[in-house]
């Protein structure tokens, strides 16, 4: 609403008093009149402020996915016992590095937990650049080194055996650094167990495609022979009750 009045004189304080106040706004200008000075003022509502907008909540930040675990440095399955790294010494020396001695600390945990496993088989193995009367003697020095670290560990002698192999049984090409690397290697074979003595449960080791099949196709031929061998067993002794029964017509007959 509009509030308009033209002010003459002395009455102008008084008119903008009651045609103006706190809500609103007084505009005034010049006008023509026979009295002097004269203004007409128009007193308009102040706009009312806009409401303040809706802040938006922050969305939730999602929870962080948990990290996955890291491998395992040692894996204990039924037939070995499987490493994360190779086992490494200093070069032409049974002396173990210091990470091979923390990668063996995991070594004797693992057997320390697994109380069924009565024997393992330490295997040495070296690369073929040097002669095989070395090689051989080499890689038993560098198995008996990782038994006697082991048995420093508390873990009983008589679960232990060392061999050495040389480069006898190579598992990559010695002609390049990395097959070499891959050769020079120590593997624990579990030779001897007990799974009535507890324990925790080893990994199932997984078998090839090509041997999985095999056993399948070999499975089915156990079980078609044995369908077939059902079989002529049955029928020999069809016959033999046909021939009982025509038997015992005759006498019947006979009787007759």
């Amino acid at each position: 609403m509009a509030c308009k009045h033209v002010l003459i004189g002395a009455i102008a304080g008084a008119l903008l008093a009651g045609c103006g106040g706190a809500n609103n706004k007084v505009i005034c200008s010049r006008v023509t009149s026979f009295a002097s000075p004269a203004v007409s003022c128009v007193a308009v509502a102040k706009p009312r402020p806009a409401p303040p907008l809706p802040v938006a909540k922050p969305e939730p930040k999602p929870e962080p996915k948990p990290e996955p675990e890291p491998p395992k440095p040692v894996v204990v399955k039924k037939e070995s016992i499987e490493l994360d790294r190779t086992v490494q010494f200093e070069p032409d020396s049974a002396k173990l590095i210091e990470d091979s001695r923390d990668l063996l600390d995991e070594v004797a945990k693992a057997l320390e937990g697994h109380p069924e496993i009565k024997q393992v088989s330490i295997e040495g193995h070296t690369d073929s650049r040097l002669g095989a009367r070395h090689n051989q003697k080499l890689s038993v020095r560098r198995a008996s080194s990782v038994r006697s670290y082991l048995i420093t560990k508390g873990i009983a002698k008589d679960r232990l055996a060392a061999k050495g192999f040389g480069a006898t049984q190579p598992v990559a090409d010695n002609s390049t650094w990395k097959g070499r690397f891959q050769n020079r290697r120590v593997h624990l074979r579990i030779t001897q167990r007990d799974d009535a003595a507890g324990g925790e449960e080893p990994k199932a080791e997984k078998k090839p495609k090509a041997e999985a099949k095999q056993q399948a196709k070999d499975d089915s031929a156990r079980k078609t022979n044995d369908a077939a061998s059902g079989e002529s067993e049955a029928k020999p002794n069809e016959a033999a009750q046909k021939h009982a029964r025509n038997v015992r017509k005759s006498k019947d007959a006979g009787r007759e």
